[in-house]
Parts: structure tokens; sequence; C-alpha cells
């Protein structure tokens, strides 16, 4: 099997970034009103979805809220000669949509999640292990023409919008890409600004809304005012951007300000990055994947060239689920996604002994026993962990094994006992709500990086209390 291959997206469209949703499949946006869902293990197995799509459609998440019983994915629409509704929010199962009004010419074309403790949490006796916090999950997207980073609660309506200043030259910017880190109940947007559409000044800029309120900040690029920043992503620690003119991977410092960039230049110009499972940060160049270390140098470790005639546009890393020989492929996969020739591809990451996958670890359970037909809404919170770091980003799942699997009730709230989940910006997951079975048992809740590694695994028991 070779490492790299290509498949044309479904009635020739042209595709724009890619994703894996809850349900295990790849879900990639086009310019051609279509939302297509990709088979992983057959990638030339795709179905179109046409209805009330709109004609373009850009950045693209699974839905963060493990609470909700819905499977969604939530994407980004450029309005520019459509409806002025460029965030949608749509039901995998239902094929149903929730669209979320912006301006009429409102033109956010990346989005991304954040997952932050509830305001109004008082632990008892400050022992947050005897009260859980409670949380809040949020999609987050930059507005380049109105010049702001806004959010929507997942489950409600409205747009909460943060404005850079007007009148000023320092935040006279073309916002393109947000990222957000997050510390128990703050969070800081993170969004790349560029000299554009007759906007003046290229920059990273940051928020803290709950500190700072609308107070912005911009940092300067490292090597000119003519750098221009492209995708970001962070995982709380450091934040990642790539750069044009010239073509650099960047890490900035979080908890102690400093920049870095890399020593080496891109044959051609960064676009969408990604965590990876083994450490490091992977990103879509125009005629390359490339890989790169995580640490202070930002090194270049290697790269692939793309065939003749693609380049590469969305990213995302996904377990190595290909057969090879007849045997389970565990090696990491990465997809991206090719608008020029209207192709998705897969590049299989070759076994490198010296960069070994990470491995999901148990941070805690909150609970270990519950009574029949009752609801536990957090059963396990895991951590997946590449060389001591944990990594945002990364795709999971869940698990729930019964004894009895024709007759247990025992299920997560949408009736399924398994679902796949996406670590945060801190590189937690949080296992979704269950609902126990009417019958006493002892139930394994599991999760893991697909079948690449042995599943961390808990036992919830089943049993009616004690009486006093």
């Amino acid at each position: 099997m070779a490492d790299l291959q290509e498949w044309p997206v479904a009635g020739s469209r042209q595709p724009h970034s890619i994703t894996i949703g809850p349900d295990k499949y790849l879900w990639v946006t086009t310019h051609n009103n279509a939302l297509v869902k990709v088979h992983p293990n057959s990638p030339g197995t795709q179905s179109p979805i046409v209805r009330d799509i709109p004609k373009l459609t850009a950045g693209i998440i699974p839905d963060p809220d493990v609470n909700r019983d819905r499977k969604c994915v939530w994407f980004a629409s450029p309005a520019n000669e459509q409806s002025p509704d460029p965030i949608y929010e749509f039901d995998i199962e239902e094929e149903e949509f929730r669209k979320h009004d912006l301006e009429p010419d409102a033109r956010a074309q990346t989005v991304t999640s954040m997952r932050v403790q509830d305001l109004g949490f008082r632990s008892i006796a400050g022992n947050s292990e005897d009260n859980d916090p409670t949380y809040s999950y949020y999609i987050v997207f930059a507005e380049p023409v109105y010049s702001y980073v806004g959010h929507i609660k997942c489950g409600e309506r409205p747009v909460t919008k943060f404005h850079l200043p007007k009148n000023d030259d320092e935040f006279s910017t073309w916002l393109w890409s947000v990222a957000v880190s997050v510390e128990d109940k703050y969070f800081t947007y993170w969004a790349t600004g560029q000299k554009r559409n007759g906007r003046k000044t290229n920059g990273l800029y940051l928020c803290t809304p709950r500190k700072t309120g609308l107070q912005w900040q911009r940092i300067e690029m490292p090597q000119s005012a003519d750098q221009t920043p492209i995708h970001v992503i962070t995982d709380s620690r450091y934040v990642w951007f790539g750069t044009s003119n010239p073509n650099k991977l960047c890490r900035y410092n979080i908890l102690d300000p400093g920049m870095t960039q890399s020593e080496y230049t891109l044959p051609d110009e960064p676009r969408q990055l990604a965590f990876g499972p083994d450490n490091m940060i992977w990103v879509a160049g125009k005629t390359h994947i490339h890989r790169f270390r995580k640490n202070a140098a930002v090194k270049h470790e290697s790269s692939v060239a793309l065939p003749t005639g693609s380049e590469a546009e969305g990213l995302c890393i996904s377990p190595g689920r290909v057969a090879t020989h007849g045997s389970p492929e565990t090696n990491a996969v990465v997809w991206y996604t090719s608008p020029v020739n209207k192709k998705v591809g897969r590049y299989v990451v070759p076994n490198d002994p010296s960069h070994v996958l990470g491995k999901t670890q148990l941070v805690r359970q909150p609970v270990d026993t519950v009574a029949p037909g009752e609801r536990v809404d957090v059963p396990l919170v895991a951590s997946y962990v590449a060389n001591a770091s944990p990594t945002p980003g990364i795709p999971l799942t869940c698990r729930l094994v019964v004894e009895d699997p024709l007759h247990s009730t025992t299920a997560f709230t949408d009736g399924s006992r398994e679902c796949v989940i996406t670590t945060d910006a801190n590189g937690r997951a949080y296992v979704p709500p269950l609902r126990a079975g009417v019958e006493e048992e002892e139930v394994q809740v599991q999760i893991a990086y697909s079948d690449t590694e042995p599943p961390t695994s808990v036992p919830l028991t089943i049993k009616q209390p004690e009486q006093p």
C-alpha cells in the first residue's frame, strides 16, 4: 500500500476543510453546494449531502459538547454572494441544520471550539472533587469584515461578539484564523490578522474577556511587519502559527511571553496546522506535508511531497485503520484536501521507532457506582499524552463494554455504546454521559486512540443502593 494516495471528491467538487466527525467518518466542506461524508477505510466511498447546503463552506469541526444527544459537526460559510448564515450546525443523523446568523456580508472562514468552567461554580469546602465544576461548550470563529471574534454556546442561538478596536492602525487587520487557550474558567482568544483587503497591519491578537473585557493586545511578527500570519493552534501553554513572507512556523510562549520561529524555511506557504499523536505539529504546505517538533527551536522533522498538481489546504490527523497484509495499521494517518485538483488525500505515516505514538491516560473517574436507571454525566476523564505533553485535537474512541450486549440497556444517552470525542485545548477528553441500565451489572468504560493502544478502562458498577 502506498504511503500517500488521493481520491476525487464526489461530483468533482472542490474541497476545502476536513475533520473527523463523532460518527468516525470524515466530513469535508466544499465550494460546490455540498458537504461530503467520506469512509475512512474506503475513501472512494463518499456520500454528498446537498439539501440546503450553501455554495461556500469552509472550516469544519466536530461538536465539542459531549453532553448533548445530537451528533453534530459545525462549519463556517463565508457569505460573499450567498445568504447571511455563515455558521452552520449540522445534525449528522437527522441531516438537519441550525443556522447562526451573522451580518449579510460576513465572511467567517475558520472555526474552533472551547470548553470553559462555568462562572457560577463553587466547590464545597474548597474541594472540587466533592462538587464537580460544570462546564459550557462554545464554537469560536473570527470574522474579518467587521473585525470581531465571536462565539456560540452549544445548544443556544445567540452569537457573542468581541470587536477589535476601531480607528487604530495597530488593529486595522483582516482576521484570518482563531484558537482558544483555556485555564479553568478563563479563556483567551488568539487570532491571526493580515495586511490585506485595505487593512494595514499583520499581527497575532489576543483577548481574555473574563479578565480584561474587550481589551485586545497585538503581538508583532518575529521577523518583519510584512510577515503574514496564517493558521493558528494552541495547547494552552504555547501558540503555534504559520507565516508567509517568509514561510515559517512560529511558537509563542503564553506563560513566559516570547516568540520563536523555525530556522527552517518551508519551500511553500504553510496552511492548516494540526497536533499529531506523535507530539508533532503537522503542517499542510502548498506542495508538501510537513512535520515539526514541539520544542523551543520549532525544529523541522520531515516532509513528504504531494503528487504533481496537488495543493494541500485542510488537514486533520486520525488513527491508522487501514488494513495492511491482513493486519490493522497502527500508524497515524494524515488526511488533507486538495482544492486545485478536487481530491482528498491520505498519508499513512511510516513507522519510526524514535517517534512513537502517545497514549491515553486516566485523569479521574468521578463516579464508580450508580443505581439502575440513573444518568452519569461524566463517567471518565482521560488525557492523551505524547512525550509527557497532553495533546489537543486527538480523536479518541469511547466504548461501553457490557456483560450481555443483547439484553443490557446501559448506553450513552444517544442509545449507542461507542462514539468518538476529541481532546480539548488542555489535551483532555470527557467521556459522554451514559444512562445506567435497569438491571444490576458491571460495565467497563473504555477510551483509547482507536485500536492503536490497549484501552484505558475503569469499572462502573450498577447496583441498588444499600438501605440504611
